[in-house]
């Protein structure tokens, strides 16, 4: 079969899931829509939603490469569209009015719970979504939880799929050195060494004030990673000069992957400070953390809850009630104790390889879709 996928001016990820490298991983969508059906004999093109557009046509891995001006172009030209967002409703839209696209839209979707929506503008997009995914062919979920409760909504006569979207467990289980520590950070990462530190990487719905009270809490140094811009942390910042505490809170910005790789791999646990009520954020962080045999306290949420169904005990995985910063502290306790993450990092790392691997959970994926359309 012939799928349509999303990009977004980057196709030499999707190029890359096909090979294993020691300077990046396999990036977790490009590997479930894309290298995980390319090696089932599908073939694929893309929508690219970039705002600057690199040229259409043949690019490697897919056969034809489209603007979204010309979605029903696209569209025509394969047997289903695995889309994502505006892309998916204007698919949905197409399909309605053009009998030839008929059940092509196949709908992923990372909300599905309105009464969990924080803001206005946040229920208006899941009620959308919630809309959107009446008209699909098939929708998609990041966690069987929303699979379930979606499923109780839309009945038996619509598909509807669990993606457990795994990471390339195999870079970030893969020993990391000090010269992966960029020469400019080495004096600080190397102070960092000298004791247990808790890690937060990421930027969406991360609460960076519930971060500096846990360091306050606990008096244990805390690595925050962004991959945005040094001005998208400069809030941080200043909160951490008033506070006086830059030697037990250091912020990187846009670092390499074996940079990333070996600041997990050395910490003594993620910290999952990250807003997971409405939408699994933090479901990618908190894998690479595990995957690099570091436990993790996280927020009670989607996220937390999917990873306890795939199998992850409280040995190395626990959830606090949001915002509940001295909670947190105690379920931090013994995982921030000298030892304990050398016993149980070989058990995290079995679990996440058995259940979190991108090879593993693609495959699973790409079948679930083929049985269902």
């Amino acid at each position: 079969m012939h799928f349509l996928v999303q990009i977004n001016n980057n196709a030499h990820e999707w190029a890359g899931t096909m090979v294993q490298s020691g300077e990046h991983p396999r990036l977790p969508l490009p590997y479930a829509y894309g290298a995980a059906f390319l090696k089932r004999g599908h073939k694929l093109s893309a929508i690219n939603t970039a705002p600057v557009l690199q040229p259409a046509g043949h690019l490697d891995p897919f056969e034809s490469v489209y603007s979204p001006a010309e979605l029903s172009k696209a569209l025509r030209g394969v047997d289903f569209g695995m889309l994502w967002g505006g892309v998916g409703l204007s698919g949905l839209a197409r399909q309605l009015v053009s009998r030839p696209y008929a059940n092509k839209v196949i709908f992923n979707s990372y909300v599905w719970n309105l009464d969990r929506s924080p803001s206005l503008r946040s229920r208006k997009a899941v009620g959308i979504a919630r809309m959107a995914t009446r008209f699909s062919k098939t929708a998609v979920f990041i966690t069987r939880e929303q699979a379930t409760a979606a499923k109780a909504v839309l009945g038996h006569k619509k598909a509807v799929v669990t993606l457990t979207c795994g990471i390339d467990t195999s870079f970030y289980s893969t020993p990391s050195y000090f010269a992966d520590v960029p020469e400019i950070y080495r004096d600080r990462v190397e102070r960092l060494l000298s004791g247990p530190y808790m890690i937060l990487p990421g930027d969406e719905l991360r609460f960076n004030r519930d971060a500096l009270d846990l360091v306050a809490e606990t008096g244990i140094p805390m690595v925050r990673i962004s991959q945005y811009s040094a001005s998208h942390m400069s809030e941080l910042r200043k909160e951490i000069a008033a506070r006086k505490i830059e030697d037990k809170f250091l912020v990187f910005e846009k670092v390499s992957y074996p940079f990333l790789r070996f600041l997990f791999r050395n910490a003594a646990m993620y910290a999952g400070l990250v807003n997971s009520d409405w939408q699994p954020a933090g479901w990618t962080t908190a894998c690479e953390a595990l995957a690099s045999g570091t436990p993790a306290v996280a927020y009670e949420g989607l996220a937390s809850r999917e990873l306890s169904r795939l199998g992850a005990d409280a040995s190395f995985l626990r959830a606090a009630p949001a915002k509940d910063i001295r909670k947190f502290k105690d379920l931090a306790s013994d995982f921030l104790s000298a030892g304990y993450k050398n016993k149980i990092s070989p058990k995290i790392i079995d679990f996440s390889e058995s259940r979190l691997d991108l090879e593993t959970t693609g495959e699973a994926f790409a079948r679930e879709i083929e049985a269902v359309i």
